[in-house]
């Protein structure tokens, strides 16, 4: 075995030995690499927005027997796919393809996965703008559908709403003028 450097000028070769044998530390090779950052799906975000693609029932590890209700979801900043849990019983009648979820870290040890959940690193805790412990209590209802930073089609105001009919994003003002084509169209038809 080669010994170290010893001598008076020594420094400098030692600090490049120093330097090259660190690399043969794991920890120090993924910190310096960011290999923990490029693989994390929220890229190093304690929250992050997503789109539901499908819902999913996973099966729990042993000793326990059930099926936790998850969610397949597309984050938006990256489109990477992940699996989310769905916390709160009857969590999933308040939840549809293609509604717009917030999923946040499940709390398992270095961001892994949590209890009997195989392969779940992420929750769901908002669903269209609208807190998921709320729509379980009762609090709230659920919207139509919320577009983040939707502006009025009629005057380009921040909208507060969605006709549900002919899908046009209105604001406080115009929700209550709105009348559609569809709607005209019918009572038309009625009348004549």
């Amino acid at each position: 075995m080669a010994k170290a450097s010893r001598g008076l000028f020594a420094a400098q070769k030692l600090r490049k030995r120093r330097k090259e044998f660190r690399w043969a530390y794991a920890p120090y090779k993924r910190r310096m690499l960011g290999l923990d950052y490029k693989s994390d799906p929220l890229q190093g975000a304690p929250q992050g927005k997503a789109i539901v693609l499908e819902k999913v029932g996973v099966e729990c590890r042993q000793p326990n027997s059930a099926v936790r209700k998850c969610v397949r979801a597309q984050i938006i900043k990256n489109g990477k796919t992940v699996t989310a849990f769905l916390p709160g019983d009857g969590a999933l009648n308040f939840i549809d393809e293609h509604d717009e979820v917030e999923i946040e870290g499940i709390g398992g040890a270095e961001g892994k996965a949590y209890g009997d959940l195989p392969g779940t690193r992420y929750r769901v805790f908002t669903v269209n703008g609208v807190s998921l412990d709320a729509l379980l209590k009762g609090k709230k209802e659920k919207p139509r559908r919320f577009v983040w930073g939707a502006v009025c089609t009629d005057c380009q105001i921040l909208a507060v709403e969605n006709c549900p009919h002919c899908s046009r994003d209105l604001c406080e003002k115009h929700s209550t003028q709105h009348e559609c084509d569809r709607l005209k169209a019918r009572n038309y038809e009625v009348a004549g």
